[in-house]
């Protein structure tokens, strides 16, 4: 899964700095992985509500609409949920500036966590290796002479 190149000490102690490394790395995955969960999360109610408003402009203000309030349907005119709407996108969109700061903030600890314990990660490497043969054969088997 990874190698840790270090100098002296016993094996028994050698293991568990491993498992050490490997239990911080899989909980920076873990981590980063909740926080593209939350955006995405965050994404797909802000592109909800930004149907809601293009579905609230055309009509005229006194328009009734109703409003889904902590689990209760509620009577407003077009004119009171528009402002209430537009203001949700506005949070949306500050809170998806801090997730994505958040976000490169974990994907540079992970970098550093990775480059420090020389971590190798199975698949990343391979998957490229074998992409980069694939590319070669089939580009010889293209290079055939036709009659």
């Amino acid at each position: 899964f990874f190698s840790n190149n270090m100098a002296g000490g016993d094996k028994k102690e050698e293991r568990l700095n491993d498992s050490e490394v490997i239990e911080k790395y899989n909980e920076l995955r873990q981590e980063y992985s909740t926080i593209v969960q939350k955006i995405s999360e965050i994404e797909m109610d802000k592109n909800e509500h930004t149907l809601v408003l293009d579905a609230l402009k055309p009509l005229e203000p006194e328009r009734k609409c109703y409003r889904l309030v902590g689990g209760v349907l509620v009577e407003r005119t077009a004119s009171e949920v528009r402002p209430a709407v537009e203001k949700n996108i506005e949070g949306m969109d500050e809170i998806l500036k801090q997730l994505n700061v958040a976000l490169q903030a974990k994907e540079k600890a992970m970098a550093e966590h990775v480059s420090q314990y020389n971590i190798k990660v199975r698949g990343s490497q391979d998957i490229k290796d074998q992409k980069t043969i694939e590319a070669d054969a089939a580009s010889k088997a293209q290079t055939g002479l036709l009659a």
